[in-house]
């Protein structure tokens, strides 16, 4: 095998792992969701967006989109769903107003502080089940991790 062989081996499995621990963290999601009273389950379009603008702030469909990697008819999909869920809101640019942007009402950023919260508390019941060695590497693993990722945006 080549050495390019063996890279795109290690790249594939590096991406699988990483892509098993985003299936673990959407399952906590839905269980936090559910400690957090939300009956309302959003799919993960609507959750990535409703997240993302909470905190960016409003944004037009389109640059939603491409900073999401997200195709613009999924994010008008989104979008639709949560405004009429109360958790969005349409509003016209303030330099443009053939530019309609889109921003998370106070329901919908007050519902994105619950979740959050009982994601966290649900992570920590998690993680209550490790020894204190475990939680420990967690940590430093999770830190570099995510060192990681940011040098790739």
């Amino acid at each position: 095998m080549s050495d390019r062989d063996d890279r795109r081996r290690e790249l594939e499995e590096t991406a699988q792992l990483f892509s098993s621990v985003f299936k673990q963290t959407h399952k906590t999601l839905i269980v936090a969701r559910k400690r957090a009273g939300s009956t309302e389950h959003l799919n993960a379009y609507p959750y990535r967006v409703v997240r993302f603008l909470s905190e960016v702030g409003p944004l037009p469909v389109t640059e939603i989109g491409n900073r999401l990697g997200i195709a613009k008819s999924n994010v008008s999909a989104a979008v639709n769903r949560l405004v009429k869920l109360g958790k969005a809101e349409r509003m016209p640019s303030e330099t443009d107003r053939r530019i309609i942007k889109i921003g998370v009402t106070e329901q919908g950023k007050a519902e994105m502080k619950e979740i959050h919260k009982a994601m966290i508390r649900t992570l920590a019941d998690y993680f209550s089940r490790l020894s204190k060695k475990d939680q420990k590497t967690l940590n430093r693993s999770l830190i570099a991790v995510e060192g990681i990722l940011e040098k790739l945006y």
